[in-house]
């Protein structure tokens, strides 16, 4: 029996049957401030059954994804917030399993377990919404029921109903995506000022130094030195080209940051990345705004339900606000995308933010938008970038957006999670098993410049989550993030060459593989402890062992990959 209880200051005061039709639950609107607990009989197990819950994302949408296995343990109660890079959660119990898909109100549940007496449940928790809550139930059997099954009946689910297209189909009618997707990816960071700002509220006459790191000049020599190191397959992101370097005064971007160069020496270091074969494209934001901004007003930023506006993070420009999506899309992105189009930029051009933030509603009474109508915008902006471009590219994985995405600069924001949940028993990769082969991603944060850190397991782990290799030149520029750890920089050519010719020997080594970026990961197993086997659409097979053993010809802290007529290893 299905059930939903309403539950109000942490009490139940009501309760009833929750009636499934042809695999679909419909939940009454959700409007007050109680919250509705939906307990869906699939999903009731007793201790000592085979399987498993999926949760999809263990602490917040740019979380990895865990396994919680039904073994006999102590009573426990853990919630897992809103917020889901694939709205989804799973039950296996041996031979067969269910996928629930939150197909509404995708924005407003969190997940809870709960162990009582010897049996699991994992609820799905509704708030306040403006959208109706429904479940989509997919029935599943055998190995259609592993944690790899569900991620290929979710991958199914979504190419079936036209929310996104395999990367191979897109990349046979879009030259610039198929090379990006050969392409290792580099960004560059150019300028910025100080991080966190001590000035909030910008002006010229109080306006931090910007400081300038990687001149136009000095951006043309780099790429001249990867030409010569034989990296023939780039992909380049300038960030902090515009005014006010990185985050210094969004969503302005002209004139182009002054302590560089020129906008003549930008155009020809454009030019110049096309003659070397690479593509280069620029970093822009379009959901921060600061008051250092001449053509932003207050009119153009996101209220909320308070009537305050919405805070971003404290940056370069100082305290950042929402912008609207709706009135970002039509005052600035058509204006500012045709205006680098004709600088010269093509490539993969990223939008800051848009796909790692949640959609907020927004309760400007000139454009009120729900948080669908907000996911609506900051898609339609992606795919204007992908339009005019060539293709896209964001910071996060959350999937409301996945079919005007090319590009994730993080799969999962972290690794390793230092307190780890209680009740999961295995971390998984649940996000690169749906959508690898529909785009390319970076594995995590700290899998960024993994060619020059000390730490095997980083390249390992973003292998085993399909990852482009991605460079980034300065990507320390807080003081907080002064730490021992390595950094690409290029303040000399000394240092420069150092880490060209590291990233040579990565490039060398994905050219041998990007292929697979095409294919789906279709299976994903544990055979040994720390011992990953995956298996791709295309009949090749990965192994990687992060284990400290050897396993059969794969060293300890390694990997192999066996094409199905042939073999290529490390």
């Amino acid at each position: 029996m299905n059930i939903l209880r309403i539950v109000r200051d942490g009490k139940t005061v009501a309760e009833k049957n929750l009636v499934e039709e042809e695999g679909l639950i419909r939940l009454p609107a959700c409007t007050g401030e109680e919250k509705f607990e939906v307990e869906l009989e699939d999903f009731s197990v007793p201790a000592g059954t085979p399987g498993f819950f999926l949760i999809p994302n263990v602490r917040s949408s740019s979380s990895c994804g865990g396994v919680i296995f039904f073994k006999a343990r102590p009573d426990a109660v853990e919630e897992y917030n809103e917020g889901w890079s694939t709205p989804v959660f799973g039950v296996n119990t041996g031979d067969s399993g269910v996928l629930a898909v939150v197909t509404g109100a995708r924005y407003n549940y969190s997940l809870k377990v709960e162990v009582r007496g010897g049996a699991y449940k994992l609820l799905a928790v509704f708030g306040k919404s403006a959208v109706t809550p429904e479940i989509r139930l997919l029935r599943l059997e055998g190995r259609e029921a592993s944690y790899a099954g569900m991620a290929r009946c979710y991958r199914n689910f979504q190419i079936a109903r036209g929310v996104c297209r395999p990367l191979k189909e897109r990349c046979a009618e879009n030259p610039i995506l198929a090379r990006s997707v050969r392409s290792i990816m580099v960004r560059m960071r150019m300028a910025w000022k100080p991080v966190p700002s001590t000035i909030l509220e910008q002006t010229e006459e109080n306006e931090p130094p910007v400081h300038a790191a990687i001149t136009f000049k000095r951006a043309k020599e780099i790429l001249r030195r990867f030409k010569a190191a034989g990296i023939d397959n780039a992909e380049f992101c300038l960030v902090g080209w515009n005014k006010g370097g990185h985050d210094g005064a969004f969503p302005d971007l002209f004139p182009v940051e002054k302590t560089l160069g020129s906008e003549e020496e930008l155009r020809e270091l454009l030019k110049y990345a096309e003659e070397c074969g690479y593509l280069m494209a620029g970093h822009t934001n379009l959901v921060d705004s600061y008051s250092f901004s001449k053509r932003c007003t207050p009119h153009d930023r996101l209220v909320d339900e308070d009537g305050s506006f919405h805070l971003g993070g404290k940056w370069g420009g100082g305290q950042s606000y929402y912008l609207c999506p709706k009135e970002a899309f039509e005052r600035f992105a058509k204006e500012d995308f045709a205006a680098m189009k004709e600088l010269g930029f093509r490539g993969t051009h990223y939008l800051d933010v848009a796909s790692i933030a949640q959609p907020n509603a927004c309760f400007h009474p000139d454009h009120p938008l729900s948080k669908e109508e907000n996911a609506f915008w900051r898609s339609k902006t992606l795919a204007l970038a992908r339009e005019v471009f060539g293709a896209s590219s964001s910071e996060g994985s959350i999937d409301f957006c996945i079919g005007d995405l090319d590009y994730v600069l993080y799969a999962t924001f972290g690794l390793k999670l230092k307190e780890p949940p209680a009740l999961i028993d295995r971390f998984i990769p649940f996000w690169s098993l749906v959508y690898h082969g529909i785009v390319t991603s970076n594995c995590a944060f700290t899998t960024v410049n993994e060619v020059i850190k000390n730490d095997p397991e980083l390249h390992l782990c973003n292998l085993e989550w399909g990852g482009r290799p991605t460079a980034y030149f300065h990507a320390k520029f807080r003081p907080s993030q002064d730490k021992p750890e390595p950094d690409l920089r290029c303040s000399t050519d000394e240092e420069l060459d150092s880490g060209i010719a590291a990233l040579a020997e990565r490039a060398a080594e994905y050219d041998t593989m990007s292929d697979l970026q095409l294919e789906f990961i279709e299976e994903h197993d544990e055979v040994a402890p720390g011992v990953i086997e995956e298996h791709y659409s295309d009949g090749s097979v990965m192994l990687i062992n992060h284990s400290d053993r050897p396993f059969g010809e794969v060293p300890p802290r390694s990997w192999r990959l066996e094409r199905a007529n042939d073999r290529q290893g490390k």
